[in-house]
């Protein structure tokens, strides 16, 4: 498996690498080809420490130190967590691309380096020196960052320095210092950051002075504390599962508590509740004006919407936001640390399999494992394919050309290939050789024309008779033959109309049903629930109802009996479906496959046609299907 993350410096010293399923502690270098196994290894190993830990993997290990020199990054968001296990702490480094979840919390037992006692958590201080100092408090300054349920550096969300990019969900503290929001010094305590789950009675004030401001930020079921001190939100979401109060003490256990209740039906309603109810609690409470404190808004958003429906899945931590959601402005702006995107979660269907892809389409290099979606590094194929579950969607509320396109373009370090034929060259350049005008893609790294480009970078090579020079190791260019469209997913994509089979029509391998009847059906030994889709595994077996032998389903993708298999781009609706009857394909009069693509599919049998034989849907319905293409390529030093 290749790494995306090229080294900073030299590799296996200032850049380590580690793989907790592939590493050795024992026999790794550090290096790209034989990286470590724990992260811990790949810090200790010497007393001179890398500037950079690259990892992928799940980690659950001590990792608390006084160094705030070194980083460690996934490789990729998503390709490392680290599991504190409720006992382990992530202390003293910078963070990046990481998921971080369950970390302990600090005890005097648990100091580090500069003695941080009951402090330490996820974060870190200014300096090594400065390690337990509340005047230092940084929080996880870093890049596409998720804290779930983990412990918090003196309980502060936030931090001296900008802490962007960063979610924290269901945060822990030890009881001492409770959840705050802020950062000692005046300044932004957090820009895009997503923060959820969090009651009162764990939630503390602004511990520090000076004025501190949240940028950009969403806030879900969330307790949020009106009279906070010296608190600002400038661009902030507040999803509507957000609670306010009035605290009189320091934190949630102390002193007077009041909820406030937010009403209104537009934003500028809500927010301005907030303060109409802070005071009337004032008035109620007899506060001198000189002591009263207020919230300050400043291009706040106050949604009518729960955090359910900001976020894709936000009780599985998955604080994408949904297209259609409050949290996306517009095309190129959002709120929060995480981006929008499409959600097809990982469900269980009848088996208690992951449901959302069929692990039984996976085919050549690809496999399934452990519920996730793999390469298969021992197969000898170097292409492979796994076909998804039917999404169905509602045309009138999404339209499929701009679910993708419109944020790929923040997504420069990942690159899709939007159709089914293999788009790399088999040939490739080195350094030195004379390039063709074209794009081409990195192996290794390079220098082209006075700019770096990293292990998978694309290159346009627009000028004739110019070469490049490698970076460091031995790269390649390989070039791209078939560039995509741009700003465009590709999709299959079900029409309006589709066939309908009993189970002694048959089935055909490769093809996908879908069970859009009342009754339960068995394939292959697996019940397939109303509303589930299935892929056939081969044209020997078929479905059965029991009950009901005259029991259809619907023919919804079947490359075998079709004039075209084309994967279309998505703003592209139509593929065609055909009718069999008694295993044979039926053809009209002129000897055209009676199917959706067939005009005479949409009149009726009076009138020559057959769509009263075809199944329509109803107007708000829209069945897609994703496919998974993998193609590999040998090693390039």
């Amino acid at each position: 498996m290749k790494w995306r993350t090229g080294p900073s410096g030299a590799e296996g010293t200032a850049t380590r690498y580690v793989d907790s399923a592939t590493g050795s502690d024992y026999f790794g270098d550090g290096t790209r080809a034989n990286p470590y196994q724990s992260i811990g290894k790949a810090y200790r190993v010497s007393s001179t420490k890398p500037n950079l830990i690259v990892c992928r993997g799940r980690f659950s290990e001590m990792l608390a130190d006084g160094n705030h020199a070194c980083e460690i990054r996934g490789d990729y968001y998503g390709a490392a967590t680290f599991d504190g296990a409720g006992y382990y702490v992530l202390y003293g480094f910078s963070h990046n691309c990481l998921i971080i979840q369950n970390t302990g919390v600090g005890t005097y037992d648990l100091a580090v380096a500069s003695g941080s006692v009951a402090f330490a958590g996820v974060g870190r201080a200014a300096l090594a020196g400065n390690v337990g100092y509340a005047i230092y408090v940084i929080g996880v300054a870093g890049s596409s960052v998720l804290m779930d349920r983990c412990s918090l550096y003196w309980g502060c969300i936030g931090g001296t320095t900008a802490v962007k990019y960063v979610g924290v969900s269901r945060p822990r503290h030890n009881g001492t210092y409770r959840i705050s929001l802020g950062s000692h010094s005046a300044g932004v305590g957090m820009a895009h950051g997503t923060v959820y789950g969090c009651a009162i009675e764990d939630r503390a004030k602004h511990f520090t002075t000076g004025q501190t401001t949240f940028v950009s930020t969403i806030f879900g079921k969330f307790a949020m504390i009106a009279n906070d001190p010296q608190m600002g939100y400038t661009g902030c979401l507040f999803a509507a599962d957000c609670k306010w109060y009035y605290l009189s003490g320091s934190d949630g256990s102390t002193g007077t508590v009041r909820e406030i209740v937010v009403t209104g039906t537009t934003s500028a309603e809500r927010q301005a509740s907030v303060r109409v109810g802070l005071e009337a609690i004032y008035e109620e409470l007899g506060t001198a004006s000189a002591s009263r404190v207020y919230p300050t808004f400043n291009d706040c958003f106050f949604s009518l919407q729960t955090s359910d429906e900001i976020f894709n899945n936000p009780g599985a931590q998955d604080f994408t936001l949904k297209t259609t959601g409050d949290g996306v402005i517009n095309d190129s702006t959002y709120y929060g640390a995480f981006p929008p995107a499409v959600n097809v979660p990982i469900l269980d269907d009848s088996t208690g399999v992951a449901g959302s892809w069929d692990e039984r389409s996976a085919s050549g290099c690809v496999c399934v494992s452990d519920n996730a979606i793999c390469l298969d590094e021992t197969s000898q194929s170097m292409s492979g394919e796994i076909l998804s579950k039917i999404v169905q969607i509602n045309p009138a509320s999404y339209q499929l050309n701009g679910i993708f396109a419109a944020f790929m373009s923040k997504f420069t370090d990942y690159f899709a290939y939007l159709n089914k034929n293999d788009v790399m060259g088999s040939e490739r350049y080195s350094a030195g050789d004379i390039l063709p005008v074209g794009r081409y893609k990195v192996k290794g790294a390079v220098l082209y024309q006075d700019v770096n480009f990293a292990n998978n970078a694309i290159i346009v090579v627009s000028a004739e008779n110019t070469t490049f020079a490698n970076d460091n190791y031995v790269s390649t260019l390989i070039p791209i033959e078939q560039p995509n469209i741009q700003d465009v997913i590709y999709c299959r994509c079900r029409s309006t109309i589709y066939v309908q089979i009993k189970a002694s029509d048959g089935l055909q391998r490769g093809a996908t049903y879908l069970n859009f009847g009342t009754k339960d059906i068995t394939y292959h030994g697996r019940v397939i629930n109303p509303g589930e889709s299935f892929v056939a595994l081969n044209a020997t077996e078929t479905f059965t109802c029991s009950g009901d032998a005259d029991y259809k389903i619907g023919v919804m993708f079947d490359d075998t009996r079709v004039p075209s298999t084309e994967w279309v781009p998505a703003q592209n609706f139509g593929e065609y479906f055909v009718m069999k009857q008694s295993g044979a394909i039926r053809l009209d009069d002129d000897g055209v496959p009676v199917s959706s693509g067939n005009y005479l599919s949409f009149q009726t049998t009076a009138n020559g046609g057959y769509s009263d034989q075809l199944r329509k849907t109803i107007i708000n319905q829209r069945f897609v299907q994703f496919a998974i293409f993998v193609t590999k390529y040998d090693h390039v030093a």
